[in-house]
């Protein structure tokens, strides 16, 4: 039997004429540079149902380390860290990940630092805490592309603001106070404060001299 005519072995009909092997479709993949994010919590969990694969990072040293063998998509941060701070984080993603989304997400959160972390190369800065909806918006960058996003609260700037009132307020209204617990100048808070319409109550009052 000549070799046009020779048979298909059982394992030749099973193999597709033409078309090449499809290549495994890469998992996205979310680094959470946070200790008080566990695997066991709400945010992991809804991370987890949105078909991401999450890994963790406790120093800036290990966000280094990982980076130079995974490839990440998206990135929560906080700010500081026994051995650096999210800028370090931040920096350590955008040269190895560029196209990372990165967001910081701290308590110690101010106007300052969402400069630097902006310019630095972060996508965005939310206060602690934050609506985990939101959250999840802001980090898959929902708030735009997608529009059946649930309902946000507000945008980053009112929510940095919403959280900075409510730390003065819980401070007594003490600018001093606040500004220590927000690691914020304190001239900076009280313009901010001014901005919001509310009255500063630990500003002195000014001296009025009667008219003659």
């Amino acid at each position: 039997m000549d070799a046009m005519s020779s048979p298909i072995g059982e394992t030749d009909w099973r193999r597709p004429v033409g078309i090449k092997p499809i290549a495994k479709q890469r998992i996205p993949a979310v680094l959470i540079a946070d200790t008080e994010i566990n695997p066991g919590s709400l945010l992991v969990e809804r991370l987890v149902g949105e078909g991401l694969d999450v890994y963790f990072a406790a120093t800036v040293s290990e966000v280094r380390a990982i980076t130079a063998q995974q490839c990440f998509d998206y990135a929560l941060t906080e700010l500081s860290f026994a051995d650096g701070d999210a800028i370090g984080v931040i920096k350590a993603l955008q040269s190895s990940v560029p196209f990372c989304r990165t967001i910081v997400h701290s308590r110690s959160c101010s106007l300052q630092l969402a400069v630097q972390a902006t310019k630095a190369g972060a996508s965005d800065v939310l206060p602690r805490p934050v609506d985990i909806d939101f959250l999840l918006s802001i980090l898959l960058d929902r708030s735009v592309q997608n529009g059946d996003a649930r309902e946000s609260p507000g945008n980053p700037f009112q929510l940095r603001m919403a959280y900075i009132l409510d730390t003065y307020s819980q401070c007594g209204s003490n600018t001093s106070r606040a500004a220590r617990e927000l690691s914020m100048h304190r001239r900076t808070l009280q313009r901010l404060i001014k901005r919001s319409c509310l009255p500063d109550k630990s500003a002195k009052p000014r001296r009025t001299w009667p008219l003659s």
